[in-house]
């Protein structure tokens, strides 16, 4: 066999690799990402916070939608899975869902 079809056979597999490997990371991002209205709106104040998350589906991501939060508050974020036009909040403190609010997504 030539070595160009090897070459060409090598860059070939190289690539699929590659692309599975890009779809993996990108679906593991999307899926840490977003959450449904359903289980936003099921999520209540005073929640503990491994409840929330499960409900969510993960822990989401960190958020700086809330300005200025108050000490010891820590706020995670998704996006709609449904539309992507809106988003998510819920801040937690002393380990319980302490606000929950949604923003849109420009």
């Amino acid at each position: 066999m030539k070595k160009w079809v090897i070459a060409l056979i090598i860059g070939a597999v190289v690539l699929l690799i590659c692309c599975g490997v890009g779809l993996f990371v990108f679906y593991k991002f999307f899926d840490k990402a977003t959450a449904t209205r359903s289980a936003y709106d099921s999520v209540q104040e005073g929640e503990s916070r491994s409840d929330a998350e499960k409900t969510m589906g993960s822990s989401g991501l960190p958020s700086d939608q809330t300005k200025n939060p108050p000490s010891g508050t820590e706020c995670r974020m998704w996006i709609n899975r449904d539309t992507a036009k809106e988003g998510f909040e819920l801040c937690y403190s002393d380990g319980r869902v302490s606000t929950k609010s949604t923003f849109a997504v420009n």
